[in-house]
């Protein structure tokens, strides 16, 4: 049951965009900006907030690199980002992209979770991968010299913040002709495996629960009648699939 419900929280519906898009006009940095997930650097700068989604995005760029933040300051967002993954794509097509994911948020088989633990706030301990639709292999961005990426937790506040390569001969790069970018934010769909082990867990469980209710259900209790006046109680509503936002860059001249 504690492994049922650590896996319901980490999937736990939260208001999210379905398909939207956000327009940010990016400017040129001031002073240097360090990708360390914190953020503070982009205090003197002009950031779109998007209400309905609490998120806060904005976008710098010199002529050989474009810097990317956005956060905010939900922590189930932030478990669902970490669990699920979460991909910054470079194209339209998702043929270029980076993915961050924390492997320690699932339980290994047989290792059981406390729920108190899981409904803490998280704190970032992922990794970064490199995804390309023409290979199979998951690369570290340490393979990519000239890529920044990281995510961190400070004063309440969750941050992602990305260094990319503009027009460059790199791998990974953004190919601009018309000073405008289009990046996609995409939180992953929950994978048939994980979708598999939690139906399995909830058959456990509710077998569990059918057993303990015929030996339990006693006068005292109010038998099979207290059962149905009580009523089970309502299970969290989750949301299997893949969400998405798209950005519209303007760069600086």
């Amino acid at each position: 049951m504690k492994i049922i419900h650590a896996i319901l929280l980490m999937l736990f519906t939260v208001a999210f965009f379905a398909c939207s898009n956000q327009t940010i006009e990016s400017k040129k940095p001031e002073t240097q900006i360090l990708v360390d997930g914190i953020g503070n650097d982009w205090e003197k700068y002009n950031l779109v907030f998007n209400e309905d989604f609490n998120i806060v995005f904005g976008a710098l760029n010199t002529d050989p690199t474009l810097y990317l933040m956005f956060r905010f300051n939900d922590q189930r967002l932030a478990r669902m980002f970490a669990s699920r993954g979460v991909y910054l794509w470079l194209d339209k097509e998702k043929e270029t992209g980076i993915m961050y994911r924390d492997e320690n948020l699932f339980p290994n088989p047989g290792q059981r979770r406390n729920r108190g633990d899981i409904q803490q706030g998280y704190f970032p301990n992922g990794t970064f991968i490199v995804q390309k639709k023409d290979t199979v292999i998951e690369q570290s961005l340490k393979s990519y010299p000239n890529l920044e990426a990281a995510f961190n937790l400070n004063d309440g506040l969750y941050c992602f913040e990305f260094k990319l390569p503009l027009n460059s001969t790199s791998p990974v790069t953004f190919i601009s002709d018309d000073n405008e970018l289009k990046v996609g934010i995409e939180l992953a769909e929950v994978s048939e495996e994980v979708r598999s082990q939690m139906e399995q867990q909830r058959q456990g469980a509710r077998g569990s629960a059918m057993s303990g209710g015929r030996s339990g259900g006693g006068r005292g209790m109010g038998g099979r009648g207290g059962m149905r006046g009580g009523g089970r109680p309502a299970q969290p509503k989750t949301d299997f699939d893949g969400k998405e936002i798209w950005l519209n860059i303007i760069l600086n001249n």
